[in-house]
């Protein structure tokens, strides 16, 4: 359980947000994706610099991101970037 007050002592790790299904998770299960030349990019590494954003490795959280415009909401752009590659990437974990 993520937040447990009887976890005293335990190692705390950072938990975001997946802006596809909107669940909390620590972040080593999310993947980062930023913005880069007006493309969605996964950042595996989690080294580029910039806003990201965090989403579940699967492709209906992808498609759900898509479907509730949240791509451009959660990296504070207009209109609606190309995220095309972090949607290619997704449909290979399935």
């Amino acid at each position: 359980m993520i937040g447990n007050e009887s976890d005293v002592g335990a190692l705390k790790r950072p938990v975001r947000t997946c802006i596809g299904c909107r669940e909390r998770e620590e972040s080593s299960g999310l993947l980062r994706v930023v913005l880069e030349d007006g493309r969605i990019v996964p950042d595996i590494r989690r080294r580029i610099p910039g806003r990201g954003a965090w989403i579940h490795p699967r492709a209906s959280c992808g498609l759900a991101a898509t479907r509730r415009r949240a791509w451009a909401r959660a990296l504070r752009q207009q209109g609606t970037p190309d995220s095309s590659a972090v949607q290619e990437y997704l449909s290979t974990w399935v």
